[in-house]
C-alpha cells in the first residue's frame, strides 16, 4: 500500500542525513539571521517602521482600542470599569500597560512583540527537533513559520496574536520533553499554567485547558500531590474569574464567545433565513438572551451549519487584513493561508495511517496537538471577515505537525530506520 511513497521517503531520508551533519548552533544562527533580515525587509518595504505609521497602527482597530482601554483601567488611568473588561481577559492588557509604564513610545511595545515573534519561531523549531531528533524538522518548522508575513505584520498592532503564538510555542516546547502517560509534578504544573495563561489571553483556549486538565486529573486520580499542583496551575484562570465576579458581576473568563456569536453567526443565520440586510439582522437579534440564541440557531440546523462551515473555510483561506493597502503581501498571505489549508487536508490520510499503525511515530503528544489545532480551526466558525487572525494562532502547532508527520511516515516507509524520536518511548503508544 505504501510503495508509491518509497521514492519520496528515500529523498526525505537523504535530506535528513545531510542536515544531521550540520552544527546545531550554526544552523539556528543562520536561520535567525534569515528571519530577522526577512522581517525588516518586509517592515521597511511596506513602511511599517515609519514613525507616522508606527504610532497610528498600534491602536488603529476597535480591538486594539479595547485592550488599551482595559490597560488604562488596570493602571489607574480610568476610574470607571470599561465594558471591554467583560470581553478582554487581563493578561495582554497587563503586558501592554506594564510596557507603557516604562515608555509610551510605540517602538518599545513593538520591540517587545518582535522579540516574542522571534522567540516563538525558535521555540517551535526547538519543539519540532525535540519531538523528532532531526535537524530537518528544525528547518521545516523554522522556515515555514518565518515566511508567514501575517505574524510579522501583527507585531505592529496591539493585538493578542503575537503573545498567544509565543505562549503556545513555549507550551509545545515543554510538551516535547514530557511523557503524557507518566507526567511529572513540574510538567503538570507548567503545562497547565501555560494553558491557563493562554486562556486569559485568548479565551478560546478554555477548551484545550479543559481537555488537558480532565486528562491529567483522571490519569493521576489517586495522586493528591499531582492534583494539588494541577489546581495551582489553574490560578491565573481562577483570578480572572474572581476579578470578573467582583467588578462585572459575571461568572467566567470572558463573554467574548457569546458576544461574537450574537454579532456574527446569529445575525448571519438570521440574514440567510429572512434575506434582510446584515445590519438589520443585528438590530433584531441583539437583545436575544442566551437561550433564545441557542434555540434560534438550532431551529434550522442546516442553515446554521452551512454558515458555520462557510466561516471556517473563509477564515482558513483569508488574507491578513492589515495588508489591505498593499496587494502583493495581501495576496501572499492569502496564498499562504490556502497552502496551509491544503497541507491540513493532506495531513488527514497521513494522520489516519499513523493512528492505525500506533508505533510511536504519532503518539499521544501529536494526537493532542492535532486535536487542539482542529479546535482552533473549527471554533473560528462563529465569526467572519477576520482574515486569517482567528486561525493563525495555531501556527506553532501546524509547524510541529508539518515537521513531525513526514518524518514519522518516513519511519514506516523507509528501510533505513531513523533514530527513535524522543517521544517514541515504546511501540504501545
Amino acid at each position: 500500500m505504501l510503495k508509491p511513497l518509497y521514492p519520496l521517503s528515500n529523498l526525505l531520508h537523504k535530506l535528513v542525513n545531510r542536515f544531521e551533519k550540520m552544527d546545531k548552533r550554526l544552523l539556528f544562527l543562520i536561520l535567525n539571521a534569515l528571519a530577522i533580515g526577512l522581517f525588516f525587509f518586509v517592515a521597511f518595504r511596506y513602511n511599517y517602521m515609519h514613525p507616522d505609521n508606527m504610532g497610528r497602527l498600534m491602536f488603529t482597530t476597535p480591538d486594539t482600542k479595547q485592550y488599551q482601554t482595559v490597560a488604562d483601567w488596570m493602571f489607574g488611568k480610568s476610574a470607571s470599569v470599561p465594558f471591554a473588561t467583560t470581553l478582554r481577559p487581563l493578561l495582554y492588557p497587563l503586558l501592554l500597560g506594564s510596557v507603557w509604564q516604562v515608555s509610551n513610545n510605540p517602538y518599545v511595545f513593538w520591540a517587545v512583540q518582535f522579540l516574542l515573534w522571534l522567540a516563538a519561531i525558535n521555540l517551535t523549531a526547538l519543539a519540532a527537533y525535540r519531538f523528532t531528533k532531526q535537524l530537518l524538522a528544525v528547518v521545516i518548522a523554522f522556515c515555514v513559520m518565518m515566511i508567514n508575513v501575517s505574524t510579522m505584520a501583527l507585531t505592529f498592532y496591539a493585538l493578542t496574536e503575537t503573545l498567544v503564538i509565543f505562549l503556545l510555542a513555549l507550551w509545545l516546547m515543554l510538551l516535547s520533553t514530557s511523557d503524557l502517560r507518566v507526567l511529572k509534578v513540574r510538567e503538570i504544573f507548567w503545562l497547565t499554567f501555560l494553558l491557563a495563561l493562554l486562556t486569559i489571553t485568548k479565551p478560546i483556549f478554555q477548551l484545550p485547558l479543559i481537555i488537558f486538565v480532565t486528562y491529567a486529573a483522571i490519569k493521576n486520580l489517586r495522586q493528591s500531590k499531582k492534583n494539588l499542583v494541577l489546581a495551582i496551575g489553574l490560578i491565573p484562570v481562577l483570578l480572572q474569574i474572581g476579578i470578573n465576579a467582583n467588578v462585572n458581576g459575571m461568572v467566567g473568563v470572558s463573554n467574548i464567545t457569546e458576544y461574537t456569536v450574537k454579532w456574527y453567526l446569529l445575525p448571519q443565520v438570521y440574514q440567510a433565513r429572512t434575506h434582510v440586510p446584515l445590519d438589520d439582522a443585528r438590530s433584531v437579534v441583539k437583545n436575544f438572551d442566551t437561550l433564545e440564541t441557542v434555540r434560534y440557531l438550532l431551529e434550522d440546523v442546516g442553515t446554521t451549519t452551512s454558515a458555520f462551515l462557510q466561516n471556517v473555510g473563509e477564515n482558513m483561506t483569508g488574507a491578513c487584513e492589515v495588508f489591505g493597502y498593499y496587494p502583493k503581501p495581501y495576496n501572499f498571505t492569502r496564498f499562504t493561508s490556502i497552502a496551509h489549508l491544503v497541507l491540513q487536508i493532506l495531513l488527514v490520510p497521513a494522520v489516519i495511517f499513523m493512528f492505525i499503525k500506533r508505533q510511536g511515530s504519532f503518539d499521544l503528544h501529536l494526537k493532542l496537538i492535532y486535536l487542539f489545532s482542529l479546535l482552533i480551526i473549527f471554533t473560528s466558525g462563529i465569526s467572519f471577515n477576520e482574515g486569517d487572525r482567528l486561525v493563525i494562532i495555531a501556527l506553532p502547532m501546524w509547524m510541529v505537525m508539518y515537521a513531525c508527520v513526514p518524518i514519522g511516515l518516513l519511519e514506516h516507509t523507509s528501510s533505513n530506520r531513523l533514530p527513535a524520536p524522543i517521544y517514541s518511548l515504546d511501540s504501545s503508544v
